[in-house]
């Protein structure tokens, strides 16, 4: 019997979590045959899924919603005839719905990643609602983005299923910590606060800079380390200069070692106004950091208060500051943390939840 033929529709191949995601997670999905086709262009998660012997397709010359990207998408589809498509991020779902359904695609299923708790996002909700009835089924990543959609955008409970956000546990076997401080140049008694994100505003890096600065009153030997890239860079950078904080927090820019990162951190802190389903909460907890985390509905899905991590009300940089401030005085609890963290993200194994996404690729 023929495998069921799977084209994924991305806005694009940048280094984002739904790409990185969809990169984890095909080599897993091993029951089917895999097309991938990028709205906007190439980029290095493209290089990666063809290195992993993936087929993909550049839409339009990289230019969304063209008369080229058009042409070039009814192209493949003529070509591939696929059974499904799945779409991940706001252009291509659109786009893929209404191209997919014009052109012939059985099924489409629209995969969501964030909550968008967000006022400026409202005109997203009316187009997703206007829209929805090309979508045969949706896929969310996590139960707060599940309820988001059935409250928000009316959509029937029985049309959308939760498929968790998985984590590659193999990437943080055999790491050294030690080493990693070595690597990082970063001695061994550092105490080393990390936030892997975009430099976004709905990320607060501001506030952990606030936050930090508090805590090297009492910690000046403590460093915090940023990975990541985004439009806020500059003003990030300018904070930390204007603080005086320039010696004990390094910009480390968009990284592909984060595990190793993780392993030489010993709290990893992240106060997000809204996430679907935090891939870097998931990866910190896979190396064993203890957490700090924004109170928010997604970040309670994996996050039990005083277990494996803190939850702090958004904005609240004086409880930022005194739970920081508990876990650095206190290895016993970080190693209490650390491990109940290693314990709840095998539940996020991509063995785990890649059965899940099948099983829905099956279904659909």
């Amino acid at each position: 019997m023929d495998k069921k033929k799977v084209l994924h529709l991305i806005t694009g191949f940048g280094v984002g979590g739904a790409e990185k995601a969809l990169a984890n997670n095909l080599p897993y999905l091993d029951g089917f045959n895999h097309i991938i086709c990028s709205l906007s262009g190439d980029g290095p998660i493209g290089r990666v899924l063809r290195e992993q012997g993936f087929t993909t397709y550049c839409l339009g010359n990289g230019k969304a919603f063209s008369p080229r990207a058009i042409r070039d998408f009814r192209r493949i589809v003529k070509k591939e005839k696929p059974d499904v498509l799945v779409t991940y991020l706001i252009h291509a779902d659109m786009f893929g719905r209404v191209f997919g359904r014009l052109f012939g695609i059985r099924k489409i299923a629209c995969f969501l990643r964030s909550a968008l708790d967000d006022p400026k996002y409202k005109k997203f909700f009316l187009l997703e609602k206007a829209t929805s009835f090309l979508v045969d089924g949706y896929l969310a990543v996590s139960e707060t983005v599940r309820q988001t959609y059935i409250k928000k955008v009316g959509i029937r409970p029985e049309k959308i299923m939760v498929i968790p956000t998985g984590v590659d546990l193999k990437r943080f076997d055999g790491i050294d910590g030690g080493q990693a401080r070595k690597n990082l140049g970063i001695n061994d008694n550092t105490l080393v606060l990390s936030c892997v994100a975009q430099l976004r505003p709905e990320k607060n890096h501001l506030l952990l800079l606030e936050a930090f600065g508090e805590l090297t009153k009492k910690r000046p030997d403590a460093m915090l380390l940023l990975a990541g890239e985004g439009p806020m860079r500059e003003q990030i950078q300018r904070s930390i200069d204007q603080s005086n904080l320039a010696d004990k927090v390094r910009l480390l820019g968009q990284r592909d070692d984060v595990p190793r990162i993780l392993s030489a951190t010993d709290i990893f802190v992240l106060l997000s106004s809204y996430e679907g389903m935090s891939n870097a909460l998931l990866e910190a907890m896979a190396a064993g950091c203890a957490i700090v985390a924004s109170d928010i509905p997604a970040n309670r899905e994996l996050i039990q208060d005083g277990t494996n991590g803190y939850l702090i009300s958004l904005g609240d940089k004086k409880t930022i500051v005194e739970k920081l401030s508990n876990l650095a005085a206190d290895n016993g609890l970080r190693q209490r943390m650390r491990e109940a963290a290693l314990s709840f993200v095998t539940q996020h194994s991509l063995e785990s939840t890649n059965s899940i996404f099948a099983q829905a690729l099956k279904d659909i």
